[in-house]
């Protein structure tokens, strides 16, 4: 189901978008590095993490109740997105899920006060075409063992082995956006390459936008955390990857890592049978309750269980909010 064009709250703005743009891949394959250079941009503006607008869409394109999606909002780190530019912090007067995802990019183009709006999805892009016919997508592709190497690096996962899933569920996606959409409303960009000549691919986005290139997207180093692209990033795995991962992240993703153009590390190939993919995910369970005791404190992951079993909810949410926090000063 796509929105039509009825105004959403009588404010005087136009608050249906009829072909934004997404940024989508993979977390860790570099989209929030050409979201913030595309944000920086005089006649762009790009939201970060947009994931909370198809999560609950099902593949076949039925949308959420609003009240479902009013309750998923307790989470904090979806919260973020009600008190970002633009927006009062309370969720507003919406009839259906697809108003509600409109009047959010809506609210961020006219905080900025630019042309053309977008966001970055990292799964289940493909359900965006459910919502807006007519957008337009880049995709950015990573080696999907740099991508693991970093997901386990930031402690999202335990193991490389569970860790190139995302990858593998990201490529898959864009398999089936390809499908549903047309070549001249989608692109392609290789992350490596972007790292190498950010100028030459910039220019290659800003032309499929119909915009052209502006130095001041450059400006995005001087106001936040991260730094100018480095080519040093490229291929990251090959040394900082025991031969026993290299060989487990290609014996689940060799053949679309080859087909995606990448060369395999020419490790003899192994098999992993159900038993040991079993071991691999218990071992990765176990590494994040580690890594999850060494990142937010013991103290905190208990406090968070008792509250959640005693139906604290304000002590829950408090906790919440600190462990949040904790997240967000590992993100760069």
């Amino acid at each position: 189901m796509s929105v039509g064009g009825d105004d959403l709250s009588g404010q005087g703005t136009d608050l249906v978008v009829a072909a934004p743009f997404f940024v989508v891949g993979a977390e860790r394959s570099g989209t929030t590095l050409l979201r913030l250079m595309l944000d920086h941009h005089p006649e762009i503006a790009c939201h970060y993490e947009f994931e909370f607008s198809v999560d609950l869409v099902s593949n076949d394109g039925q949308m959420p109740a609003i009240d479902d999606v009013r309750r998923s909002f307790e989470r904090p780190w979806l919260r973020d997105a009600l008190s970002a530019p633009g927006c009062d912090g309370v969720f507003p007067s919406c009839r259906t899920h697809e108003e509600f995802v409109n009047w959010k990019l809506c609210r961020w183009r006219d905080a900025s006060g630019k042309h053309d709006v977008g966001a970055t999805v990292h799964r289940h892009f493909d359900r965006l075409t459910h919502i807006w016919p007519e957008a337009r997508f880049v995709h950015i592709v990573r080696d999907g063992r740099d991508v693991a190497r970093s997901r386990v690096q930031m402690m999202w996962h335990g193991n490389v082995w569970t860790a190139i899933d995302v990858w593998l569920e990201a490529e898959a996606s864009w398999e089936v956006l390809c499908g549903r959409v047309q070549a001249s409303r989608r692109m392609e960009i290789c992350y490596e390459d972007f790292v190498r000549s950010p100028r030459q691919t910039l220019s290659e986005v800003c032309a499929f936008l119909g915009r052209s290139f502006s130095d001041r997207m450059f400006d995005y180093s001087q106001q936040t955390t991260y730094d100018r692209p480095d080519a040093a990033n490229v291929q990251r795995w090959r040394d900082r990857s025991t031969p026993r991962d290299i060989q487990l992240m290609e014996c689940k993703a060799g053949e679309i890592l080859a087909a995606r153009g990448y060369e395999l590390s020419g490790l003899d190939r192994i098999d992993v049978s159900a038993a040991e993919d079993a071991a691999l995910r218990s071992a990765c369970l176990a590494e994040r309750r580690r890594m999850r005791v060494e990142r937010y404190g013991l103290p905190m992951l208990l406090a968070r269980k008792a509250a959640a079993a005693m139906r604290i909810g304000p002590l829950r949410r408090w906790i919440d909010e600190r462990m949040h926090a904790v997240d967000l000063s590992y993100i760069k």
